[in-house]
């Protein structure tokens, strides 16, 4: 499975639940040092948010991260751009992305490394957008 993300097979952890893996993580962390902090989404499931919360006994100050302001989608204005054309055009490319309300939406979250973002806009420009 390892090859599947470009890793070594000793750096992959199969574990059962993602409520298993945020305890686990969550039990790594030391405490805090000056000016650290956690940011826990407020809509988090519980299973995620507890583990996060528990690491205030340590000196952590968990912050809650509004509602408004957790959402992982980008729109890019399409303006004049055929949206068909231009999925059709960053799909033929693995960009997955979709289009609404004459936005390109797309989601950016924090598994994308740099070089995702730099092929999505070398995608964009020979797209013609």
């Amino acid at each position: 499975m390892a090859w599947l993300i470009g890793a070594d097979a000793a750096d992959i952890a199969l574990i059962p639940s993602v409520s298993s893996a945020a305890g686990l993580v969550a039990a790594q962390f030391g405490p805090a040092g000056p000016g650290e902090s956690i940011v826990i989404g407020q809509r988090e499931y519980s299973s995620n948010y507890f583990p996060w919360r528990q690491l205030a006994g340590i000196g952590w100050d968990p912050a809650d991260l509004p509602a408004q302001n957790q959402s992982t989608i980008v729109s890019v204005p399409l303006g004049d751009t055929e949206a068909e054309r231009l999925l059709s055009a960053l799909s033929g490319q693995q960009v997955i992305c979709s289009a609404r309300d004459g936005n390109l939406r797309l989601a950016v979250h924090f598994y994308n490394h740099e070089d995702d973002i730099e092929r999505l806009v070398a995608a964009l420009v020979s797209a013609g957008h």
